[in-house]
């Protein structure tokens, strides 16, 4: 089969084009990394955060060594 072309062919519009996608491969590609480096610091900040929040809640409702104390001793006064 023959394929004919319609109207006039510039031998530039070819090359044009094809390193008009290429930029715009490279500007996707470009906007996709910095969507993920985004997303992993937000995923960073919420872990840390969670670990933060996490770490406070068991230092507040840890008890010191002289409550224990206190509490045996209450548990033996109870027995």
């Amino acid at each position: 089969m023959a394929v004919e072309a319609i109207g006039a062919v510039e031998a530039g519009a070819t090359t044009a084009r094809t390193e008009f996608q290429r930029i715009q491969h490279q500007l996707a590609e470009d906007l996709a990394a910095k969507a993920a480096e985004k997303v992993a610091a937000t995923d960073r900040a919420a872990i840390t955060a969670a670990a933060t929040e996490a770490l406070e809640q068991r230092q507040d409702s840890a008890t010191p060594a002289s409550d224990v104390g206190r509490a045996g001793t209450t548990l033996d006064l109870v027995l």
